[in-house]
């Protein structure tokens, strides 16, 4: 049985697990009608099996200084791995969400591969996919590719389908080509820049990679810089928003926001999508705060994460992405002006070599001991308050296992002490915010969407007085 040593940074994040923290994304994929299951597990079988960590398990010796390491999971089936779900009477909304938060809250079981997908069929509007990933398989945005990869844009029998790989060479097929491949084609638009930062944009390309993605390669004396900035950079000030987790966390979700109304808003203010998602992110935390009279004595900062896999994923998936700290202005200004700020601060990142210092942070933290990534976990997340990710997602409808997907909702997991987590999901011109946090510190996460909505609808109004002007 062939034995593979977790890579650093995959270690690094399977050892921020914790009995009260499961180191999870969670994914909600919403149907139009019910879902067929046998279907489904032959999707599962055919899409999953260039992926091996999805057949592997982890073991970790009880030696000394051994490392942890990936072993063919024995007696693997994807069937063990997919259960059905029926939701408590009368099967709404509330009883929806509970059921995400509970999967949410439950550790996988590492004596299996870790992922587990639940079915729910008696949702009034139709079938809904719980997926629970472990971080240490694979990054939000190569698990929504890995989904999708199963997803066709016309609903017809599977065996008349063309595999991904054929469309790929074959462009008469275009018309039938899987989601995977439009998404591929965002990577270039500012205005359509989906990924929460994606490298690709710096104006200085220097290096090559994953079927033509560009991104920076900074010199190692930048990266270094860098890494003493962020080490040394002051902690956020104490917030409600801050605070040591407790053991349970909330996740809930908007209603779908226009993208094509996002996509003016940014192209009319030469921002990207991304900017213009968190401004609105900063003016809501600042109607949060000032909601339970928080005034906190300066900006907090936003941990941003980017994308460093480029246009494709390969069959070890892992986590290949760098974090970059957004300052998020919270005090009183007209939403433009936010942006504008925002967008300074975010162009300002995407010059830097901030995502690479903390890439390779995570490598030597995974390199050394747990208890010395523990204490350094610790101290990197006192630098700021909110996680971020944006994931690109198709901009077609898209079918699985015979039903239309309506939905795709996502949430990230949080480490240490970081309560607050922002998850941006954008498909079939709609984008989707999952909003998770520490249940203990924010009990009221439903406010802050709605608080979200309000922002956005301000900024809707403020842009058109500031373009009239």
């Amino acid at each position: 049985m062939s034995r593979i040593s977790l890579n650093n940074v995959d270690l690094a994040w399977l050892r921020m697990e914790s009995p009260t923290n499961p180191m999870m994304i969670t994914v909600a994929v919403h149907f139009r009608g019910r879902i067929n299951y046998d279907q489904l597990i032959a999707n599962l079988k055919v899409s999953l099996v260039r992926y091996r960590r999805f057949r592997q398990r982890i073991v970790r010796p009880r030696k000394i200084f051994s490392r942890p390491y990936w072993e063919d999971s024995p007696n693997y089936r994807v069937e063990d791995h997919v259960e059905l779900l029926d939701l408590p009477s009368p099967a709404d909304d509330t009883a929806l969400q509970e059921a995400v938060n509970k999967k949410m809250n439950t550790t996988l079981d590492f004596a299996h591969p870790l992922w587990k997908l639940t079915v729910v069929d008696n949702y009034p509007e139709g079938s809904v996919i719980i997926v629970s990933v472990h971080h240490c398989i694979a990054d939000g945005i190569s698990l929504v590719q890995v989904l999708l990869q199963m997803a066709l844009t016309s609903n017809i029998e599977p065996v008349k389908q063309s595999s991904v790989d054929d469309l790929i060479g074959n462009e008469s097929q275009a018309e039938r080509e899987p989601a995977i491949i439009e998404i591929a084609q965002q990577d270039f638009d500012r205005s359509e820049a989906l990924q929460t930062i994606s490298p690709s944009e710096s104006p200085k390309p220097t290096s090559q990679t994953n079927r033509g993605t560009l991104y920076t390669n900074p010199p190692i004396t930048e990266i270094i810089a860098a890494a003493a900035r962020i080490i040394f950079r002051r902690p956020d000030p104490p917030t409600i928003l801050k605070g040591r987790l407790g053991k349970i966390k909330k996740v809930v979700s908007s209603e779908p926001f226009s993208l094509p109304e996002i996509k003016r808003i940014a192209q009319i203010n030469h921002a990207t999508i991304n900017d213009i998602l968190m401004a609105v992110a900063s003016g809501a935390i600042q109607r949060y705060l000032d909601l339970h009279n928080e005034k906190p004595k300066r900006n907090i900062r936003a941990f941003i994460l980017v994308n460093m896999r480029g246009r494709s994923i390969d069959e070890e998936l892992g986590n290949k992405f760098g974090l970059v700290f957004l300052t998020l202005p919270l005090d009183c200004k007209p939403p433009h002006e936010r942006l504008g700020e925002i967008k300074q601060s975010m162009d300002r990142l995407k010059m830097s070599a901030e995502y690479a210092a903390t890439y390779v942070i995570l490598n030597i933290l995974g390199w050394m001991p747990g208890w010395i990534e523990h204490l350094a976990t610790l101290i990197l997340d006192t630098k700021g308050t909110v996680v971020a990710t944006n994931v690109p997602g198709p901009r077609q409808q898209l079918y699985l296992a015979g039903a239309p997907i309506t939905s795709i909702e996502a949430w990230v997991p949080q480490s240490g002490r970081i309560v607050v987590g922002l998850s941006f999901v954008s498909y079939n011109d709609q984008m989707f915010i999952g909003l998770n946090v520490d249940a203990g510190l924010v009990p009221d996460p439903e406010i802050f969407l709605k608080l979200f909505t309000e922002e956005f609808e301000s900024f809707q109004a403020d842009l058109s007085v500031s373009t009239l002007e």
